[in-house]
């Protein structure tokens, strides 16, 4: 079973979070914020972590940075954010980021950026990082 790392402020949006990842057959680690985030990802080394841009404890793109330096960039890492901006996104992909996920998502969106079973985008790809934009993602960013 492949395991995902949650790192969002929001128990709300972590319980809805891991509602989907467990359907999706991961075996789900959480954490509140930045710091707890880097202890959890240290200890169980996941498949896919999804990190909050708002996390409030230390700048989420310092968590990005430590997961690709952590783990040779061997980790799939989608960055939460409320909406896209492109300056943010570019930051995000060079900390580290494999993809964008726009809050608030759904299962398809999600289910969009995985790579298991076949979705998503997975090694050799010919998808960007911006490319995978659901049409409601599309209509907020408009």
């Amino acid at each position: 079973m492949q395991r995902c790392l949650i790192i969002e402020g929001s128990p709300i949006v972590r319980k809805v979070m891991r509602a989907i990842l467990t359907d999706f057959g991961f075996d789900v680690v959480e954490a509140a914020g930045g710091r707890e985030g880097i202890l959890q990802f240290n200890r169980h080394i996941p498949s896919l972590a999804l990190v909050d841009a708002g996390i409030t404890d230390m700048p989420a793109l310092d968590v990005l940075r430590h997961m690709r330096d952590a783990a040779g960039g061997k980790v799939q890492v989608l960055y939460c954010t409320t909406q896209f901006d492109v300056i943010e996104a570019q930051r995000a992909s060079a900390a580290g980021a494999t993809d964008l996920l726009v809050k608030p998502f759904d299962r398809r969106s999600l289910a969009a950026r995985l790579r298991v079973g076949g979705r998503g985008n997975g090694e050799g790809s010919d998808e960007g990082f911006y490319s995978r934009l659901s049409r409601s993602e599309i209509v907020r960013i408009a």
